[in-house]
């Protein structure tokens, strides 16, 4: 690790209603959740998804996921997961890499199978697996004739989407900051 990237700890919490209020929602039997896509941005999908332990990964995030055009929920379905989000800024239009990053309220939660927490658009995003896989639904946007995401790993450093309305930031070599989780 680089001597001048400031690590900045996030302690890993039960997902609950009131500490995902910054970010979104959790839903529950007498709580709905709508996901919404905006206008001529693509429509609603579903897809399940597989995220792995990388056993040579630290319990680090260097790079978080954001995009403004719509909203995104994670149903877990087998293992758990650890999400970890920062509050969407203020302004969605600028570059992403110019974008307000809220490093005082970077929040990460445990979601288990059954677990069902949907973000706000614009909300910085990241996941991690502990051990072992999580296989869940994610709810999402897709264009026409889009197949299902792929995440790819191209090296300790860079993700890349296979969608291009997702912006990823590598935040350690934007900010000089690295997210480590408090396992």
């Amino acid at each position: 690790m680089e001597d001048n990237v400031e690590i900045v700890q996030v302690k890993i919490q039960p997902l609950t209603r009131e500490g995902m209020k910054p970010y979104g929602d959790i839903l529950d039997i007498d709580h709905p959740i709508f996901p919404q896509v905006d206008a001529g941005q693509g429509a609603v999908a579903m897809e399940i998804n597989t995220l792995e332990h990388n056993g040579s990964v630290r319990q680090t995030l260097d790079q978080m996921a954001i995009h403004g055009t719509y909203t995104q929920s994670f149903i877990v379905l087998k293992g758990s997961m650890i999400m970890v989000y920062a509050p969407a800024p203020a302004d969605m239009t600028v570059d992403p890499e110019k974008m307000e990053f809220d490093y005082s309220r970077v929040s990460a939660f445990v979601l288990a199978e059954g677990d069902i927490a949907h973000i706000d658009r614009g909300v910085w995003h990241g996941s991690y697996v502990l051990n072992g896989a999580c296989t869940f639904v994610n709810v999402t946007r897709k264009d026409a004739g889009e197949g299902t995401t792929n995440v790819q790993e191209v090296d300790d450093e860079k993700l890349e989407y296979s969608r291009k309305y997702i912006e990823l930031v590598n935040i350690r070599r934007r900010d000089k900051k690295q997210l480590v989780l408090e396992l």
